[in-house]
């Protein structure tokens, strides 16, 4: 065959079933798992081959019965930074990544996230407050749309757009620690929140800060005679974990407001027992302070740094490092916070050496393979690999695409790029256990599709040969398996610019082979065991069919009635002909989420939701079910308790109403010689009265609520008394509240009684000699305040009938 045609369904509306039983350990992904989807793989055309018939040296034993976890999309996700160029103009960038699925591109870059200015085009519109020493340069400017090597955000914006990814955002932290204003926290907290609000959405996970434990961070020290709140020069965890309170707070809200739901992450270190600088006891003060309030924690690993140019030294870093920081920050959590587990994501993670060009060779490719592996059997559930874009640095440089390469058209991948690439095309929606004999070189990753094929990933990180034979446990094997063999090439030692895919590489210097997107995959006939061969340092993507000719099953699940935001949370049911329990997912987490059958609705729009079941040893896959689930905005109201009377100098107060949809309500005054409204309060500027009209205008998730009014009654302060004992003896009221009538007993007689009602008018006067009088509550009004006056000094009165 001449040509392929590998068609992959992955989506969230066309897809096999899978049924999950996840038996080694309770996720530990959470919300990261709320985008999870069936996943599918059709292989269609291949290219023929023998298997091996030398023998064995290792056996790799797959139980596809013992389910460890779904896998999260957002492991396989990626950082691009401001300096790589504008990629959403470049085809070949947008074509590449939409290949490589990241799911997740991090934004905006490393140690400048504390420097950078989202809305800011130029220095001159950055915000006042920063200090004369601040540094300012092009890339720091989110707006900037005229330097050409600088991607704006809003151009970031749009290359996931055109990538189908979604953003992990890092806003500027270290603002609160170098602002000059007077409440330099809050401050920056706020300038966070605007980006949540302009990001509208677009962007469910957010960071507050990077490796701001570090002394090449900014905001790492300051310059106190600056600093106007009293903080330290040294950062410490706690100050940072109290600071990111208000933070999450701020950015809550925002989002809040514009009817979104985000996660925020906090930082912390990825090593302990050290005892030196802001690292000492970072976690502890961190976990201590927002490790309830955080929704996910951020370690960054840079692995292998300074162990040597060896590869096998290298590649076995990877799951020694993965798995001790994931055990350390779940048992941090417990000692510090007495907190269980909570989602983890690695944001930033590469290996460190140098030299040998070590960073852009095919032995980056095979770590991060081993890197994905361990993050899923490890239950993070994010990772994003350091970067898309750096520069070229003599190959001692991090990035998957070619910047400066010597020969190589920028963009072009690089090495490491067909690891990644093949990894998350060929590995299924849940890990299996699988386990090795023979060889500790020799590392498998297992999988199922939902559409019933196995998923496997062999790694030998060995400079010996192995042969691998592979047996499937709780497996009915179909009649073939695929797979793409990734090698170096012979350039450069053991460290080759170039991987050869199923034997086929690239021309130039470095990379691989450009048809790798068509390029089809060998396929042979299952005969007895499967065997494979692994050369030295060598990396097999396979899939192993499953057996077709199982009984069918099939699915039968009711239409799903309309919904609407507010609603509670419901169950959805369906059953299958083979009478195996049926599963269910969202397509789309931002309208509404899954779990155990229970439907919770997040937002208006529409989603589908996948009934699917994955078979057995009698029953195939069944096909999937998808029913359309719409969800309406909700409705909202204002409730608006009634104020108490107020005089002239009183301090500015919140109005106190508030709407069902807890979004906050904004306010008007009809008088503003009376009060006015700052800041969402009352500000008091004279007496008389006023009407306050509370609104709520509704979002992408609710209707507006319909306005709510209250007189307001502001008085001269000269004509009301504050003490209780002089108002006391001036004159009485009973009973009240007052339902029939009320008694006025008066410390002397010829005394003038004026009753207003909450909107000033005068409904009652009468001028008495006697020392009491009793006034049937008629002649006052209906429900509601009313305030007694007698001669110079005043009584609230309350009707209730």
């Amino acid at each position: 065959m001449n040509s392929q045609l590998l068609k992959l369904l992955i989506s969230s509306f066309c897809l096999s079933c899978v049924s999950i039983s996840i038996t080694a350990q309770t996720s530990q992904q959470g919300f990261f798992l709320d985008n999870w989807v069936p996943k599918s793989i059709e292989i269609l055309n291949f290219d023929a081959l023998n298997q091996t018939t030398s023998s064995s040296t290792v056996t790799v034993t797959v139980d596809a019965g013992t389910v460890l976890s779904k896998v999260s999309r957002n492991v396989y996700g990626h950082n691009a930074a401001v300096w790589g160029g504008k990629l959403d103009q470049s085809a070949t960038m947008v074509t590449n990544v939409s290949n490589l699925t990241p799911q997740v591109i991090r934004w905006p870059g490393g140690n400048m996230s504390n420097d950078y200015f989202w809305n800011a085009s130029n220095q001159a519109s950055c915000p006042k407050d920063l200090p004369s020493t601040f540094e300012f340069n092009d890339q720091l400017y989110g707006a900037n749309e005229t330097t050409s090597y600088v991607m704006s955000l809003n151009r970031y914006y749009s290359f996931l757009a055109q990538t189908n990814s979604t953003g992990v955002n890092c806003v500027n932290y270290a603002y609160a620690r170098y602002s000059t204003s007077a409440d330099p926290v809050l401050t920056a907290a706020k300038y966070a929140a605007d980006w949540v609000r302009y990001d509208n959405g677009r962007t469910k996970y957010w960071e507050i800060g990077n490796e701001n434990y570090g002394s090449w961070e900014t905001g790492y020290t300051i310059d106190q005679s600056l600093n106007k709140d009293g903080q330290p020069v040294t950062i410490t965890g706690d100050l940072y974990g109290k600071h990111c309170k208000i933070f999450i707070e701020e950015m809550r809200k925002a989002a809040k407001e514009v009817g979104n739901d985000i996660k925020i992450g906090v930082v912390v270190y990825n090593t302990e027992g050290l005892k030196f600088d802001a690292v000492q006891f970072w976690n502890q003060g961190v976990m201590a302070q927002v490790g309830s309030l955080a929704d996910f924690l951020i370690p960054h690993y840079y692995f292998a740094h300074g162990t040597g140019t060896n590869p096998t030294i290298i590649l076995n870093t990877a799951a020694v490092e993965v798995t001790r920081i994931k055990t350390m920050l779940n048992q941090q959590l417990n000692t510090f916070a007495g907190l269980g587990p909570m989602p983890v994501a690695l944001t930033e993670y590469n290996f460190n050496t140098t030299g040998q060009m070590q960073q852009v060779s095919y032995v980056n490719g095979m770590h991060g393979a081993l890197v994905l592996g361990e993050l899923i059997k490890n239950q993070y559930g994010q990772g994003n690999r350091w970067d898309f874009m750096n520069g070229w640095s003599n190959g001692d440089n991090h990035g998957l695409f070619a910047a400066g390469d010597p020969g190589i058209a920028q963009y072009t991948p690089r090495a490491p790029f067909f690891y990644y690439y093949y990894f998350q095309k060929y590995f299924g929606d849940k890990m299996i256990a699988s386990s090795v004999t023979g060889s500790t070189d020799v590392v498998s990753y297992a999988s199922k599709f939902s559409s019933g094929q196995s998923g496997i990933v062999l790694v030998n990180k060995g400079a010996v040969a192995q042969v691998v034979t592979l047996k499937m446990n709780n497996f009915k094997i179909g009649v073939k398996y695929y797979y793409y063999l990734l090698t170096g090439g012979t350039d450069n030692g053991d460290f080759s610019r170039k991987v050869l895919v199923n034997g086929i590489t690239t021309t130039l210097a470095g990379g691989g082979p450009t048809n790798y997107a068509t390029l089809k995959p060998y396929g042979t006939n299952v005969s007895g065991d499967i065997k494979l061969s692994l050369p030295k340092y060598a990396t097999v993507y396979v899939v192993v069919e499953n057996d077709k000719s199982l009984q069918s099953q099939t699915i039968q699940f009711n239409p799903i009635p309309a919904k609407a935001v507010g609603d509670s949370n419901f169950n959805v049911s369906a059953t299958s002909t083979s009478g195996l329990a049926v599963q269910f997912a969202s397509s789309n987490p931002k309208v509404a989420i899954v779990s155990n059958g229970i439907v919770q609705i997040i937002g208006a729009g529409t989603c589908n939701i996948i009934a699917f079941q994955d078979g057995n040893f009698i029953y195939k896959p069944a096909a999937q079910v998808v029913q359309t689930l719409t969800v309406t905005k909700g409705n909202q109201t204002i409730v608006f308790p009634p104020f108490q009377p107020k005089k002239v100098g009183d301090p500015v107060f919140s109005p106190g109403a508030s709407a069902s949809s807890t979004l906050a309500c904004t306010y008007t005054s009809s008088n503003t010689a009376v009060a006015i409204i700052v800041n969402n309060q009352i500000e008091i500027k004279g007496a008389g009265s006023t009407i306050i009209t509370a609104k709520q205008t509704g979002n992408i998730n609710y209707t507006a609520a319909s306005d709510a009014t209250q007189n307001f009654i502001v008085t001269n302060p000269l004509s009301v008394q504050d003490n209780k004992e002089s108002l006391q003896n001036e004159f009485e009221l009973f009973p009240n509240p007052a339902s029939n009538f009320v008694t006025i007993k008066l410390k002397q007689g010829n005394s003038k009684i004026s009753i207003f009602n909450s909107a000033g008018a005068l409904i009652y006067s009468n001028s008495v000699s006697d020392s009491a009088i009793t006034i049937p509550v008629n002649q006052i009004g209906g429900d509601g305040i009313y305030v007694v006056w007698i001669n110079s000094n005043a009584k609230k009165l309350i009707v209730k009938k």
